[in-house]
């Protein structure tokens, strides 16, 4: 069975905490949306194609998790090779701990996902958040909502983070990316739903 507890209290990513004192997730995911606007600035060097702006925002986002900013994101590979080594590459030689490799079913998981009814609550609130903006009035992208926000938009209730999680099988807008066979998992507000589910 998948030790789903270790997977997420391993990941690289905004929500992983030390062993002091918890940050509360709305100031993890403020910290998080103030980290994008900083990194938008100087993530198109990093990128090696060109995409359109709706797109650009997820990727900008990708390529910041990708270059170590700290994110909402899980970011795995489908290559079993490849798993194994990033399991193994920083381990001391004699190794002093066990490396995991953990097997997750994404068909699966996302398949149960949209049958949630906070599937329906996030695609509900997006339909209602569209009408109002003329930007995004035609826009049934409801994954925008897993995007890191702007100041402006923090305090509207209908943008909340959702607090499932989204699989996203972004494009490989860098080499990197394509080369490490790269998948997402983009947490919602509650960092430990997969371990919930698991």
């Amino acid at each position: 069975m998948l030790n789903t507890r270790r997977l997420v209290s391993s990941l690289a990513c905004i929500v992983r905490q030390n062993l002091g004192e918890r940050k509360p997730i709305p100031t993890l995911l403020k910290l998080e949306n103030e980290l994008y606007e900083e990194f938008m600035q100087c993530a198109p060097q990093l990128s090696d194609t060109k995409s359109g702006e709706d797109e650009w925002e997820w990727g900008a986002y990708f390529l910041m998790q990708h270059h170590g900013v700290p994110t909402r994101i899980l970011d795995w590979s489908d290559g079993t090779l490849i798993a194994l080594r990033f399991a193994v590459r920083e381990k001391p030689e004699p190794p002093t701990t066990g490396a995991f490799i953990y097997v997750l079913d994404p068909d699966s998981l996302a398949q149960h996902l949209r049958k949630l009814p906070e599937r329906t609550e996030i695609e509900s609130r997006w339909k209602e958040y569209s009408k109002s903006d003329p930007y995004h009035q035609y826009d049934d992208d409801w994954g925008r909502l897993y995007l890191p926000l702007d100041e402006d938009d923090e305090k509207n209730p209908l943008l909340a983070a959702p607090k499932i999680p989204m699989l996203d099988d972004a494009p490989h807008i860098n080499r990197r990316f394509a080369a490490q066979r790269s998948r997402f998992m983009v947490f919602g507000s509650d960092p430990l739903w997969i371990s919930d589910w698991a």
